[in-house]
Parts: C-alpha cells; sequence; structure tokens
C-alpha cells in the first residue's frame, strides 16, 4: 500500500511539472515574461499585467554602455565609467537579447511585449563589433596559461607580468585595477 501511494504521488508531481512546463512556455510564446527569475538590468516586472517595463534610470546606463562600446571603449573601461561592478556584467547587458524585445526561454528566442530599450541596429552593430574584438588572449599573446592558472594562496586568476624583459606569472590580488578578481 505504502509502495503503490509513493508511485502515485511521484506520476502526479510529474503531471504537475510537465503542466507548469507547458503553461510556461505558451506564456512566452504569447510574450508574457516569464515571472521570477533575474529580472533584465533595465527592466522591472509588474505582477499585475505580466510584462517587463522599462527602468529609466537603468535603461539610461544600459544605453550609454552600447554607445560606449560603439565608440570603441572596452567593456571594463565602461563598467568603471557608469560604476558596475566588472566588465561581465557590461558583457552580459551587451549580450542580452532582452534590449530589444525579444525573450530567451530554453534555447528558444520569442518576440515579448515588452518595449525595447535599444534599437535592433544599434544591437546588432554592438553583436558585430564584439565578434571582431573578441579574442582569446592566451594564445594571441602566446602565453599560454595566462587566465588559466589559479592562486594556491587566495584563490584568484594568475596572469603573466612583463618586468624588465623577465616574464612571470603573478596573482590579481597584488594589484587594486580590477577588484572583482581579487580574493
Amino acid at each position: 500500500m505504502l509502495t503503490m501511494n509513493a508511485a502515485m504521488n511521484q506520476y502526479e508531481r510529474e503531471v504537475i511539472r510537465m503542466r507548469m512546463s507547458a503553461g510556461m512556455i505558451e506564456r512566452v510564446k504569447k510574450g508574457y515574461w516569464m515571472g521570477g527569475g533575474c529580472i533584465p538590468y533595465g527592466y522591472y516586472y509588474d505582477r499585475n499585467d505580466g510584462i517587463l517595463h522599462v527602468d529609466e534610470e537603468q535603461a539610461e546606463r544600459v544605453r550609454a554602455a552600447y554607445a560606449l562600446y560603439l565608440e570603441g571603449y572596452s567593456c571594463d573601461k565602461i563598467s568603471k565609467m557608469l560604476g558596475y561592478k566588472g566588465e561581465r556584467i557590461v558583457t552580459q547587458i551587451l549580450k542580452r537579447r532582452s534590449n530589444i524585445g525579444l525573450i530567451e526561454y530554453k534555447g528558444n528566442v520569442y518576440k515579448g511585449l515588452h518595449e525595447p530599450i535599444v534599437d535592433e541596429k544599434t544591437f546588432y552593430q554592438t553583436q558585430e563589433m564584439m565578434a571582431r574584438r573578441t579574442t582569446n588572449s592566451h594564445v594571441a599573446n602566446n602565453h599560454m596559461l595566462t587566465g588559466l592558472c589559479y592562486c594556491g594562496v587566495c584563490g584568484a586568476k594568475m596572469r603573466y607580468h612583463k618586468w624588465d624583459g623577465n616574464h612571470r606569472l603573478v596573482c590579481y590580488s597584488q594589484y587594486s585595477g580590477k577588484e572583482y578578481m581579487q580574493k
């Protein structure tokens, strides 16, 4: 009896999970935000209508990030200029498709009901420029271990440092330039 009860409960949980998943996909197909989770920077979520709305203060910073990147500034420089925590956040903002009114869910892209922050032309120009400017630094500069080694003491990434013609591996914690990489 106990085994039958457990099997029926497991079956019911699976049915609920499948129904919720199907409902979420239909919701996103209609253009509504999936609700909960991480709200994209530049937006806020209203539970009453299920749509993302533009947060103008954050949206201005997002537009500024796109403009600065297209002017040739690096993500690291942009993060310092606009007050973001690190360059990775700027990279994520620049790659996020929700900024042009799209919603990505489970590997598919759907047209959202929310207002885009930047126009598609700016977004795709930024993507092309990012593809051109992206390099594998450890391959490009002939230092194979750059970005792949970690300090045994603090756990921060290590990089090559050239001093008086000598190369040596140093820990990022020794430098104050990138606070988010320090441990």
